[in-house]
């Protein structure tokens, strides 16, 4: 009995040290305390408040804990003024977990929209209509859309059941988001992933997020 709990235990700590050292051998550096330490896989909500000018650094921080040395001058700077960081020279790709690759290239995604930024953008969309999981979503103005719902895509039946609302919306990436106050520090945000050639809705969230954090992305937006 005592062999066999001597194995386990000798599995869970190997278990524990893969995860932490991934299948190269690579390890997270000792005293990271970054934005990674205790994030799984992200969502569109997560990178909210470092959209659009924060987001390279964000993502280029996956990396920076593992000690990638850098080609671009810029992040390689920024990362040399972290306490934590330091270069390994025999660093790869291939320490990266699962998780790890998943929110870079989730990053990547919103860091390089198909429509570009800004105003353009909100020209672009005007009058058009995105469908998609009982969603159609009417962009009317640069400044209000209309959310329909309903047990299917609302423009592909007619009669009742179909819920209306009128909401603001501002651009992350390819996603939309749409919001109303719900009391003075949150707002109730959805978020709408869009296919621009097909005209569809292919992913969605939504959450509570803290006023202040939204506001600062519409005043950041409203500056571009």
């Amino acid at each position: 009995m005592k062999k066999i709990v001597l194995i386990a235990a000798f599995i869970l700590a190997s278990a524990g040290a893969w995860a932490q050292r991934g299948p190269a051998g690579g390890e997270v550096l000792q005293g990271y305390d970054g934005y990674w330490t205790r994030q799984g896989r992200i969502n569109i909500f997560n990178l909210v408040r470092f959209y659009p000018d924060r987001l390279p650094f964000l993502r280029n921080e996956i990396y920076a804990r593992y000690g990638r040395p850098f080609v671009n001058a810029e992040y390689q700077a920024y990362f040399n003024n972290q306490t934590w960081y330091h270069v390994r020279n025999n660093y790869t790709d291939n320490w990266l977990s699962a998780d790890d690759r998943y929110n870079a290239e989730f990053i990547r995604s919103v860091e390089q929209p198909a429509l570009g930024f800004g105003d353009m953008v909100k020209k672009l969309m005007q009058n058009v209509e995105y469908l998609g999981a009982g969603v159609a979503l009417v962009f009317t103005s640069g400044e209000e859309l209309l959310v329909q719902k309903g047990e299917e895509d609302p423009r592909d039946f007619y009669g009742g059941g179909i819920e209306e609302e009128w909401r603001p919306w501002i651009i992350m990436g390819d996603w939309v988001l749409v919001y109303q106050s719900s009391g003075s520090q949150f707002y109730e945000a959805e978020a709408y992933k869009l296919d621009h050639v097909r005209r569809r809705i292919t992913n969605s969230a939504q959450t509570s997020i803290n006023a202040a954090i939204l506001n600062a992305l519409i005043e950041a937006q409203r500056n571009r």
